[in-house]
């Protein structure tokens, strides 16, 4: 989406990634919410859980239908709008990774961060089930709150990124998240009303959802397009799988061990202030050519790697 967006509304297509996950969790969390209201709680843990898997089944066809569908970027002149020319017979240029090595640390840094903060707004259900002793409807209701909020952040934020730059966008959205988780978790263990926890999640999720977009669209701006593709989906599939496949279990974890139902506020405060460092030290990239990435940068501006505004040689 990214490679395939208009110069100038890259940060825009590239939220659309994260929109669209927003929208499958509201999906997922909408069925939760509307089995747990049908079923009782025997039927939903013997057989009623199964609907949602066979639902999903229902995906499969019309993501096959629009890949198919889907253009080839790879080779796309970002500026002229068509295949460039190469020589017959000129042998492809390495392009080698070394140069990219503190980048790609400082993205993967990021992207952990960012998979953190979604797992613990993911298990919000869980979290309200055990902790906060609220029925399992209300518990599905709080991610329904969080998706919705989250949702309509996305956008917003890949707008403000193509308008302000990566950075700022990174940097504000993990600040304002930073500064009111503790005190969100705080306020929801008061037994406030449930509009309250709703409002609080949901307000978590809008100011998280504005830091995520931009991380992505730096990453593939940053790559040249010999290496993008492969640094993107590992650097991804890392973050996914090692913090997301832990993060849950961790603070479920912490929870038990210290008796302490603000754990999941300090964790996620713990993984912000990582990502707040690592996004200082990453170049500014919104104005990139995409076949060169940071080596279309001037060599002081590449070595530096914290330039505040890039500038593309011509």
């Amino acid at each position: 989406m990214v490679e395939a967006a208009p110069v100038g509304r890259r940060g825009l297509y590239g939220s659309m990634q994260y929109m669209t996950q927003d929208i499958g969790t509201l999906l997922a969390a909408l069925v939760g919410l509307t089995l747990s209201s049908v079923l009782s709680p025997q039927n939903l843990l013997e057989w009623g859980w199964r609907i949602a898997f066979l639902l999903g089944v229902v995906i499969l066809p019309f993501g096959l239908f629009m890949r198919s569908r889907l253009s080839e970027t790879l080779d796309v002149d970002e500026q002229e709008g068509r295949a460039p020319a190469a020589a017959a017979g000129t042998p492809a240029v390495r392009t080698r990774i070394g140069p990219y090595i503190p980048l790609i640390i400082c993205i993967l840094v990021l992207f952990s961060s960012g998979t953190i903060g979604s797992y613990v707004l993911d298990y919000l259900t869980t979290y309200s089930l055990n902790t906060l002793r609220l029925p399992a409807n209300v518990a599905f209701g709080v991610v329904v709150a969080t998706s919705i909020c989250a949702m309509i952040s996305r956008p917003v934020s890949g707008l403000l990124s193509d308008r302000y730059g990566r950075k700022v966008i990174i940097k504000t959205g993990f600040a304002l998240t930073f500064l009111l988780v503790l005190p969100s978790f705080w306020i929801i263990n008061r037994q406030p009303p449930v509009i309250v926890v709703y409002s609080m999640m949901g307000l978590l999720a809008l100011l998280f959802g504005i830091a995520i977009p931009p991380i992505i669209v730096a990453l593939t701006e940053a790559l040249p397009k010999a290496i993008r593709s492969g640094v993107v989906a590992t650097a991804y599939a890392f973050a996914i799988s090692v913090f997301g496949g832990s993060t849950q279990f961790i603070i479920t974890w912490l929870i038990r061990r210290t008796g302490d139902p603000l754990a999941p506020a300090w964790y996620w405060m713990g993984a912000i202030a990582l990502g707040l460092t690592a996004a200082s030290l990453i170049p500014e990239t919104a104005s990139v050519k995409l076949t060169d990435g940071i080596a279309g940068l001037t060599d002081h501006r590449r070595t530096s790697m914290v330039p505040r505004v890039v500038v593309c040689e011509t």
